[in-house]
């Protein structure tokens, strides 16, 4: 299994203000057939949770599940993580797009044999 963090240092959570900013890009590159996941800070006091914004293209990628989790020992800018889970399909490239009420985020998936 792949974990990937997508640490939003430069907008922390996704109770941050809104910022103008352009959508976070981040690439991954994923075998066939292998489950990963994408882990996103989150802030559980404002109530804000991330939503897959784009239909999946079912040839490259699955969603398999996702869940909040709460941290014990939360930081300044995040006490809750989005983690979604996916498997990969065919090999080709798809994108997922997560987004926030503040905040986009894209991830450009290569699935390779």
């Amino acid at each position: 299994m792949i974990l990937i963090l997508a640490t939003l240092l430069s907008n922390p959570g996704c109770g941050a203000k809104p910022t103008g900013q352009a959508a976070e890009v981040q690439q991954i590159k994923v075998h066939s057939g292998r489950r990963f996941k994408v882990v996103l800070d989150c802030n559980k006091e404002d109530g804000t949770a991330w939503k897959l914004v784009k239909r999946l293209d079912i040839e490259n990628v699955l969603f398999v599940d996702s869940e909040r989790i709460i941290d014990p020992m939360p930081s300044d800018s995040s006490n809750a993580y989005d983690v979604w889970t996916f498997m990969a399909q065919n090999p080709g490239h798809t994108d997922i797009v997560l987004k926030s009420t503040r905040k986009t985020h894209i991830f450009s998936l290569d699935v390779v044999d």
